[in-house]
């Protein structure tokens, strides 16, 4: 098969006998049918890995790597190593893709000759019920790089060259390690499309190592600390479609996230020191952030308010310095 025309579908499996079926089966019946399904067990306790071993006996597409439970990072990290395709498109294996999904992003990166595309998606509740869907508005006359801000790869087709080119992986041993891959891949790649496409759907996993998070608070050792400010180093110096000014928004809304969403139910020792690092990373390298025009609650119209009143208020709120307290507030409900 030639590499040109296939796409790497990488999948990290961990303890994901529920839902696994279901997401297999949706990459195996794509109307884009020059795949590979890479589908890494990462130290599964459960039935995963016989469950990848049948498909892959079944279906010549499907490649299974297993290892010891190193986490997602290094399962996809494994799995591109792996890889053949010219593309490559990350699943999570409680996710699942409509039947069209691959060849819509797919068309579109060849038409464009873009980096990477992005898309919408779906959320759905652990039983499959659709709760809502978000469509990126205006795509095909997208021209403003900093919108739509997504940090999840899942919502994606890349070039493989672009990962391998830069010598990009993910961080381990983290969580959200998504936003530093990311914002390395936005400022590298040099053309990047948007469709209005949603048939990604992400399921909210009450058993997900994010939700347990999100309701009992985040271990020090887990967030991003040096990856964030890696990426952040990197994209600087490297960027292509930014400006300074638009690099440095952007870099807000990733410290605005840190805050209010990795410190919501978080010691408070915890969230302290996310106001601190936050504060550094602006002291260090975008002094000069609150002159950011895009930082305005009048700019972005195409932005939904909520994000532009967060970065607004995150940087208002460092301006008189009285991030702490507020975030202290914020993050305990």
């Amino acid at each position: 098969m030639s590499q040109d025309f296939m796409v790497s579908v990488i999948i990290p499996v961990y303890q994901g006998e529920k839902f696994l079926n279901q997401c297999i089966d949706s990459v195996l019946n794509q109307t884009h049918e020059k795949i590979e399904a890479i589908c890494v067990n990462d130290g599964s306790k459960d039935q995963s890995l016989e469950i990848l071993r049948e498909y892959e006996r079944k279906d010549q597409r499907v490649r299974v790597f297993s290892q010891d439970n190193r986490g997602q990072s290094a399962a996809r990290n494994l799995a591109l190593s792996h890889a053949k395709g010219k593309f490559v498109v990350f699943i999570d294996s409680d996710d699942y893709i409509g039947k069209d999904y691959i060849k819509e992003l797919y068309d579109e990166i060849i038409k464009e000759r873009a980096d990477m595309v992005v898309c919408g998606y779906t959320k759905v509740d652990m039983e499959g019920k659709i709760l809502f869907s978000k469509v990126i508005e205006g795509a095909e006359k997208r021209k403003d790089p900093i919108f739509p801000l997504t940090y999840i790869s899942c919502n994606r087709i890349i070039s493989r060259d672009l990962i391998v080119k830069n010598g990009f992986t993910y961080w381990e041993g983290v969580q959200c390690e998504d936003i530093p891959f990311i914002l390395k891949l936005e400022t590298a790649a040099k053309k990047v499309s948007y469709i209005k496409g949603t048939q990604y759907y992400y399921r909210t996993n009450t058993n997900s190592t994010t939700e347990v998070f999100k309701k009992k608070g985040i271990p020090r050792e887990k967030i991003p600390f040096a990856a964030i400010k890696e990426s952040v180093e990197y994209s600087k110096k490297y960027r292509n479609r930014f400006t300074e000014k638009q690099l440095e928004y952007y870099v807000c809304r990733i410290l605005t996230t840190l805050i209010f969403e990795l410190g919501k139910k978080s010691d408070p020792a915890i969230v302290l020191e996310l106001c601190d690092y936050a504060r550094k990373i602006l002291r260090t390298y975008y002094p000069e952030y609150n002159k950011n025009p895009y930082i305005k609650m009048r700019s972005l119209k195409e932005v939904p308010v909520a994000h532009r009143m967060g970065v607004f208020l995150f940087a208002f709120t460092i301006k008189i310095r009285c991030i702490k307290p507020f975030a202290l507030l914020y993050t305990r409900f």
